[in-house]
């Protein structure tokens, strides 16, 4: 029976290693101005990159935790998050763009801020006047501070996960979810353009497209060779990868 299951395991082994290597073939084949390394390097970050989504749609389904994946476009990176809090909602408002790490810091220590003035009207006690002892009031404002507050991220910092680098040779040209007003690109947004899609333990995925660009000098989108358009499965937890810059309606992604 052992011999049998190492048997299998090789197998799987190999068939993932024959992907690969056709993905790589495929792309010298339709894209011949890049070399077989390069090709094999792209195959590689492509399928690293749909893994990590169906990761990220299994943690979420697994868990029973709200995700969501951050992508830096500026850096070439990307993370998994997630929260315990039950109040993530989507649809209430969209955004021109995302709030970097740092504005999402100083955002949260405004709000401690600010909110220790309702603290403060709150300890304020005033005395029975049948008994003489004091009552503390309880304020429905302070219970609802999570709420108001919104949810608090973390990493998820296991074996598995840590941060992605997208690599040396590919770059995120531009991401649009379904909560954004537009795409967030790159040249646009610069060292502000993060981004992230949302993924619900009840095995939703935020609708969502990425389009990923070959790096030319300087770090710019070198337009000679042709990009990727990747888009998510709402429903699946699985990725289409599209040869191109295609252009997608989050009303219909497919």
């Amino acid at each position: 029976m052992g011999k049998r299951k190492s048997s299998i395991a090789g197998v799987t082994l190999i068939e993932v290693i024959l992907v690969i290597s056709l993905m790589a073939f495929m792309l010298v084949v339709m894209a011949p101005n890049i070399t077989l390394s390069e090709a094999n390097e792209v195959s590689s970050k492509l399928g690293k990159l749909s893994s990590d989504f169906r990761s990220a749609y299994d943690s979420a389904v697994l868990s029973g935790k709200t995700h969501r994946l951050g992508f830096d476009l500026g850096q070439g990176t990307y993370w998994l998050e997630m929260t315990e809090s039950n109040q993530v909602k989507l649809g209430a408002s969209v955004l021109d763009r995302e709030l970097t790490p740092e504005e999402e810091q100083d955002k949260s220590e405004k709000f401690d801020q600010e909110f220790e003035r309702f603290v403060d009207l709150a300890d304020r006690a005033f005395p029975d006047p049948e008994t003489g002892k004091d009552i503390v009031p309880e304020s429905p404002v302070l219970q609802a501070k999570a709420a108001l507050k919104g949810p608090k991220w973390k990493l998820v910092e296991t074996g598995e996960w840590g941060e992605r680098q997208l690599g040396d040779i590919l770059m995120f040209r531009d991401i649009q979810a379904f909560h954004h007003v537009s795409k967030i690109s790159l040249a646009d947004a610069r060292d502000k353009a993060i981004a992230y899609i949302y993924f619900f333990p009840s095995g939703y995925i935020e609708p969502a497209f990425l389009h990923l660009a070959y790096k030319g000098k300087d770090g710019a989108v070198n337009e000679q060779k042709s990009p990727y358009t990747i888009v998510i499965n709402s429903y699946e937890g699985y990725v289409d990868i599209k040869d191109g810059y295609v252009e997608v309606s989050l009303a219909n992604p497919e």
